[in-house]
């Protein structure tokens, strides 16, 4: 083989090897030798060659003696022509072709005539002028294979013993134009002919792929996708049927949760994820293959997105001038324990030792209710910890209260159940009896303050546990 020096690995090399299966050797090598040149050689040059064709016919809509409308209409047509650069062509045909070339179980040899022919596929494109490989035009065609193979790296890559075998590919990646099966003008081949109309199918495929999948039904339904059905059905004998899934919109971390779920629910069932899009996936399935059970899914996402958002749930917690307090989504999101556990670890958070505590301004606006009558006693002093005992069970109270029947009536049942859980039995009647004026708890940093009073020494940690 010849060399040639090596370019630089770039970030996309890197991605793209991430990528690899153990075992895809083949596939690894053309990442590591050609497609750091093919990213140099073809990012700029178009796949479909929309970009200078659009060109033109924008100035020519521009010159348009027409009416307004007409110009208008063809601007807008050719300026949102799709299009992707080369480089991007060969990548995605060559990777979404692999996953089928895996199935049908080719030989390393034939896998590197598959990437090797599908990187030279679109040469003409490539050397930007018209040459077929027959008649005149012979010389000048193998001349192009020569420059471009040695600008791409490939023969570092394949022998160049196999440069009409990859000729032969190249030229057969269509059906309608531009094929020459010819065997005559393929003097020099060294794989039989057989194998090599076998695998132009997957060179073909390769090509398809680039430019019929936008959506993962594309190649499950519709009149362009028969020719895809049609080769899949002959490269692995008739084995294999398309499937896919799709979601109706795409919501970012939401769908890709979903999309993760139904995956793992389809490959419970021998599904083969082949294509990826931002909407759903197609599948290669197994002949014999039933359809994924997902009754489950829902649950699954729930717990899924709470476990992936668990770690930012915690900016749903915050402190007012009434105290600790939550948004709805809290409750949405988090189950009860999670929920729990959510505020007490932000009550200490927000109210930390550098806070300046509010216990004896609390302590100086305490009142009863109207007509009761309960001797307190305000013999404790104010703390961080009496604060937060105060706001972090009022808090407890009403996330119980919003998973198990809101409204003050619970609040308050949920609330004696806390203190009497935290031994602050004997300090319920007066907690029951003093007034919360303006929304803020004043009951709850009386039991606060006798709380931390009842226990000397007691630190943050140990509060936390109990509260825990």
């Amino acid at each position: 083989m010849t060399s040639k020096k090596t370019i630089g690995v770039s970030p996309l090399t890197t991605l793209l090897g991430q990528c690899v299966q153990q075992g895809d050797q083949v596939l690894q090598e053309w990442i590591d030798i050609v497609v750091p040149n093919l990213l140099v050689e073809l990012s700029s040059v178009d796949a479909k060659g929309m970009g200078g064709r659009a060109v033109q016919k924008l100035l020519e809509a521009k010159q348009d003696q027409s009416s307004e409308a007409s110009r208008q209409k063809a601007v807008a047509t050719w300026a949102n022509m799709p299009d992707q650069s080369m480089a991007v062509h060969i990548l995605n045909g060559a990777f979404g072709g692999w996953v089928v070339v895996q199935l049908a179980g080719l030989t390393t040899g034939e896998q590197r005539l598959y990437l090797a022919g599908f990187t030279m596929h679109d040469l003409n494109k490539m050397a930007c002028q018209d040459v077929r490989l027959d008649g005149v035009g012979r010389e000048a065609y193998l001349a192009a294979v020569e420059e471009w193979a040695e600008r791409l790296n490939l023969w570092t890559f394949i022998d160049p013993v196999y440069r009409e075998d990859v000729a032969f590919l190249a030229h057969n990646a269509e059906r309608k134009r531009g094929e020459n099966r010819t065997l005559a003008n393929y003097a020099g081949l060294k794989t039989d002919p057989a194998v090599l109309e076998d695998l132009s199918d997957f060179v073909r495929l390769a090509d398809l792929l680039s430019t019929l999948a936008f959506h993962p039904e594309d190649l499950s339904t519709g009149k362009k996708s028969e020719q895809v059905q049609h080769i899949i059905r002959r490269v692995l004998n008739g084995c294999f049927r398309l499937a896919y899934h799709k979601t109706l919109e795409n919501r970012g971390l939401l769908t890709q949760v979903i999309h993760n779920q139904v995956l793992q629910a389809a490959a419970k069932v021998g599904w083969k994820p082949w294509l990826f899009f931002p909407d759903g996936v197609t599948y290669i399935v197994p002949r014999e293959a039933g359809n994924p059970d997902v009754s489950s899914v829902p649950t699954q996402v729930r717990a899924d997105l709470v476990k992936k958002v668990s770690r930012g749930t915690g900016d749903l917690v915050s402190r007012g001038p009434h105290g600790i307090k939550f948004k709805p989504a809290l409750i949405e999101l988090l189950e009860p324990l999670r929920a729990g556990e959510q505020v007490v670890e932000r009550v200490f958070e927000i109210i930390n030792d550098k806070k300046l505590p509010v216990t004896e301004e609390r302590k100086k606006k305490t009142t009863l209710r109207p007509g009761v009558s309960v001797d307190l006693d305000f013999n404790y002093e104010q703390s961080n910890n009496a604060d937060r005992y105060a706001e972090g069970m009022r808090a407890l109270a009403k996330v119980l209260a919003e998973y198990y029947g809101a409204g003050q009536e619970k609040e308050q049942a949920y609330g004696e159940a806390l203190i009497k859980a935290s031994g602050m039995d004997k300090h319920l009647p007066a907690w029951l009896a003093i007034e919360s004026t303006g929304g803020v708890g004043y009951p709850w940093y009386y039991v606060g303050g006798h709380f931390v009073r009842e226990q000397p020494g007691l630190g943050p940690e140990q509060l936390e546990a109990t509260m825990l």
